[in-house]
């Protein structure tokens, strides 16, 4: 006798990070976590994605996301805009900087500090 339970699940999942050297292999790994997105039933908002990259002019990078699965789900396209050089992005828990500025940390200490100091 087959017996079949049906489970329901909720979950979040932050900071995914795909690193690559070059668009055309990021946009292959897009297309990979879409494909492991879709098998797992995760719905993901491509749009939120922070593309951090070295271009000097940082106008939107179009992608184009193939599918193994082409019968069960369309292609999708989204475009994504680089941050700029100068500002800061937290990656493992740890602000960066592609210009190496320290404006944003010192800006965050200085904060702190002042929000200590009205506390005491």
């Amino acid at each position: 006798m087959d017996l079949a339970v049906l489970i329901t699940q909720l979950t979040y999942m932050d900071d995914s990070t795909l690193v690559s050297a070059s668009l055309d292999s990021l946009q292959h790994l897009l297309s990979i976590a879409r494909d492991f997105y879709f098998i797992n039933n995760i719905t993901v908002n491509f749009s939120k994605y922070e593309l951090v990259c070295s271009l000097s002019n940082p106008s939107p990078i179009m992608f184009l996301l193939l599918f193994e699965f082409s019968t069960l789900v369309a292609n999708m396209d989204f475009q994504l805009t680089p941050l700029k050089l100068s500002f800061s992005f937290r990656f493992l828990g740890v602000w960066f900087n592609l210009q190496g500025s320290p404006s944003f940390v010192v800006s965050q200490i200085k904060d702190i500090y002042r929000t200590f100091v009205q506390t005491v």
